[in-house]
């Protein structure tokens, strides 16, 4: 049997098609960027649930943690500022969280961090810091099930859209 099939179905299955092609992609993108950036506002990462990022350690000379003026000045320096952010006066301080771009294929939705010391932070490496130094992991890109069901809740929504304009 091979009927052609006409009408509002056949536009709702040419509405689909583009849905599928384009708009999926694009919101997949786009929820994906939100998320990830998020980790940097909420200062952690959010998988099932928000896991904060460790906090700084005061330095050490010598093999000791400074004290007197020297940690007064790095409190000053250093309370409350959020991590993988710089300070207020220094304009690079969101690089990190700017270079996140999405870069969209036919079928799949790759995101992309552009800084070298970008996996360093994410999955807590070795740095090029005094040796045998390793980076605390603060992940703030990653397979998310929070993410999964905002992309989901997204196409839910934009598929029922087609259906009303049946």
């Amino acid at each position: 049997m091979n009927e052609n099939i006409t009408g509002p179905t056949e536009a709702f299955i040419s509405a689909f098609q583009k849905f599928l092609q384009d708009d999926a992609l694009r919101i997949v993108e786009t929820e994906a960027l939100n998320h990830f950036q998020n980790s940097f506002v909420n200062q952690g990462f959010t998988d099932k649930s928000l896991v904060k990022w460790p906090k700084r350690k005061i330095p050490r000379r010598n093999g000791k943690p400074i004290t007197g003026k020297t940690l007064e000045k790095w409190k000053a320096k250093n309370e409350g500022r959020a991590l993988l952010i710089s300070h207020a006066s220094d304009t690079k301080g969101t690089h990190m969280a700017n270079s996140l771009v999405g870069e969209r294929e036919p079928g799949k939705v790759t995101i992309i961090v552009d800084k070298p010391y970008a996996q360093v932070h994410n999955e807590g490496l070795q740095a090029g810091r005094p040796p045998g130094f390793t980076m605390p992991q603060r992940q703030f890109v990653g397979p998310s099930e929070q993410l999964e069901q905002k992309i989901q809740a997204k196409f839910e929504k934009e598929i029922d859209k087609l259906i009303k304009k049946i």
